[in-house]
């Protein structure tokens, strides 16, 4: 049962916004190991296409989330455990009154095993498709799928699966654009990627020459933004090193910690983490560019406290201290 504007929901539901709105559904957008839950319609709109498990909103339902699960669950027979990392609005029709919130859900491998599908007459075959922009150009997909993973990536997408929008293909940066509601969509307008070296229990950061006289710049971890030249991340982090410290020290991987922050969240900054052998950080000496006016060797938990710390900088190390410590002590 689908209710309309005029029938229910008015301007809120469940606490969201519904200005504007005629037709409001949601859905899931079930991720394991770099793959999504697809339903292969049969229907007379949209047959064969692939889609999500969901639908529209019934009175019962206490909140979208509840739609979704519910929807799931009568088109699959079962929904496998998941957690929801994040929600992408979708808005389709010609004054965008068709209103299609979807939940992104981390699906863990045993509950990926466990999961056997007995799917509706509404629906043909369930897969799980690679994530990779290059797989799915294969598929038939549904109108929502399509808009959910359309290019620009929506801010809310890279927020619920950063790793995965870190990945993707680079691409000259995007301005934000008008949403359909009348506000302000936000999609990723810059990407970048930085090495935080550490050792020993700490880690280095520099700090920027202040843009005019007497004035103190921030500190930061080293990095630089995506340009026309860079093959991938790994490649940008690598420029950066080179150019800020001089040369990149021997160093062991410890993984990455990606960073969504700036306003509406349209940044996306992807910190490699390299470990230095013991002993090895007094010995490096990095050369610093003109535009750094000092190094400094710094405990994760007491840089916090640093005076001039970029947000960055600061959303890191208080989000991620846990890994920090883990990756150098």
């Amino acid at each position: 049962m689908h209710r309309g504007a005029d029938e229910g929901f008015s301007r809120s539901y469940g606490g969201t916004d519904m200005t504007g709105v005629e037709k409001l559904g949601a859905g899931l957008f079930l991720v394991s190991n770099r793959s999504v839950l697809l339903l292969q319609r049969r229907s007379k709109h949209n047959d064969n296409k692939w889609g999500l498990p969901g639908g529209n909103t019934e009175e019962a339902d206490a909140s979208l989330l509840d739609t979704a699960k519910r929807e799931a669950a009568e088109e699959m027979g079962n929904v496998p455990d998941f957690a929801v990392t994040g929600v992408v609005e979708t808005r389709r029709g010609k004054s965008q009154q068709k209103r299609y919130d979807v939940f992104v859900g981390d699906v863990g491998p045993e509950a990926r095993a466990a999961f056997v599908p007995r799917l509706n007459d509404e629906h043909r075959n369930a897969s799980w498709w690679p994530l990779e922009a290059s797989q799915l150009q294969g598929a038939d997909l549904h109108p929502v799928v399509a808009a959910v993973l359309a290019q620009p990536l929506s801010a809310a997408l890279a927020a619920a699966l950063p790793h995965w929008a870190a990945q993707q293909p680079l691409q000259e940066p995007v301005k934000l654009a008008a949403g359909g509601s009348g506000k302000k969509k936000a999609f990723l307008q810059r990407r970048g990627a930085g090495v935080l070296y550490g050792g020993e229990g700490m880690v280095l950061l520099v700090r920027t020459v202040g843009r005019r006289n007497n004035e103190e710049g921030d500190w930061r971890v080293p990095g630089a933004d995506v340009d026309m030249y860079d093959a991938d991340l790994a490649a940008v982090a690598a420029r950066a090193a080179e150019r800020q410290l001089g040369a990149a020290p021997a160093a062991e991987d410890k993984g990455s910690i990606v960073i969504q922050w700036g306003k509406r969240k349209a940044r996306l900054f992807t910190v490699y983490l390299r470990s230095l052998a013991p002993g090895a950080r007094s010995s490096f000496k990095p050369e610093l560019a003109h535009l750094l006016a000092e190094y400094h060797w710094v405990a994760p938990s007491e840089a916090g406290s640093m005076p001039g710390m970029h947000p960055l900088a600061a959303q890191l190390l208080a989000q991620h201290a846990g890994e920090l410590l883990t990756a150098f002590s």
